[in-house]
C-alpha cells in the first residue's frame, strides 16, 4: 500500500484563444512515511503533434486494409522457403478456401503438378535476387477440385524490413484462357 498511485490520460484541452491541443497528463498520488495520501504530483505535456502523427498512421493503416481485403487480386506473402506467411481475403474467394488454413505451409501444395517445377525454379530465383520482379501463369486447384488459371507477379522483399517476404500478386485469368481456347478450337473447324 506504499506504492504511489499513478494515472495517465490525454484530455483535449483549449488555449485562451479558443484552439485546441491534446494534454498528456499524469497524476501520481505520494504518501506520507505512515502510507496516507499526502498530496498529488501532476505533470502535464502537450502531446498534439503525436497524437496527429498517431492518428495519421491509423488511417493509413485502415486505408492499407480497406484496399488489400477489398481488391479483386489476390495477395500472397511467402519467406524464402516459399511457406505462407500472409493471404489476402481475395485469395480465399478466388481458391474457395480460409486465408488462415495454409498459414505454415508450403505455397506449391495447389500449383498444378505440370506447372511446379517452373514455379519452384522462379521462386528459387527470385528469393536470390533481391528487388527483382518475375511473372508467369499456372494452374491452381480451387476447393472444389478444379483448376484456376492464374496470372502471378513475385517482387522479392525479403530485404524490406517492413515486408521481409516476397509478395506475390495473383489475378484469375481463367475466362481469358478459356475464351482464347473457345477462338482456337472454332479456328479449327
Amino acid at each position: 500500500a506504499d506504492l504511489p498511485l499513478s494515472a495517465t490520460l490525454e484530455l483535449e484541452m483549449y488555449r485562451k484563444d479558443g484552439s485546441a491541443f491534446w494534454s498528456g497528463n499524469t497524476f501520481t498520488l505520494i504518501r506520507d512515511p505512515l502510507g496516507l495520501p499526502l498530496t498529488i504530483l501532476g505533470t502535464a505535456r502537450d502531446i498534439t503533434e503525436s497524437k496527429k502523427a498517431w492518428d495519421a498512421l491509423q488511417n493509413s493503416e485502415k486505408r492499407f486494409r480497406a484496399l488489400i481485403e477489398n481488391n479483386t487480386d489476390a495477395i500472397i506473402l511467402v519467406d524464402p522457403r516459399a511457406r505462407i506467411l500472409y493471404e489476402s481475403p481475395a485469395y480465399g474467394r478466388m481458391s474457395g478456401r480460409d486465408v488462415h488454413e495454409r498459414l505454415g505451409r508450403s505455397s506449391f501444395e495447389f500449383v498444378h503438378p505440370e506447372d511446379r517445377p517452373a514455379i519452384v525454379g522462379l521462386l528459387n530465383g527470385l528469393v536470390q535476387s533481391p528487388g527483382r520482379i518475375a511473372q508467369s501463369t499456372f494452374r491452381n486447384r480451387h476447393k472444389d477440385g478444379s483448376w484456376r488459371w492464374v496470372e502471378v507477379t513475385a517482387t522479392n522483399l525479403l530485404g524490406d524490413s517492413a515486408v521481409q517476404s516476397v509478395v506475390i500478386n495473383l489475378h484469375d485469368i481463367t475466362d481469358q484462357k478459356q475464351a482464347e481456347q473457345t477462338i482456337l478450337t472454332t479456328e479449327r473447324i
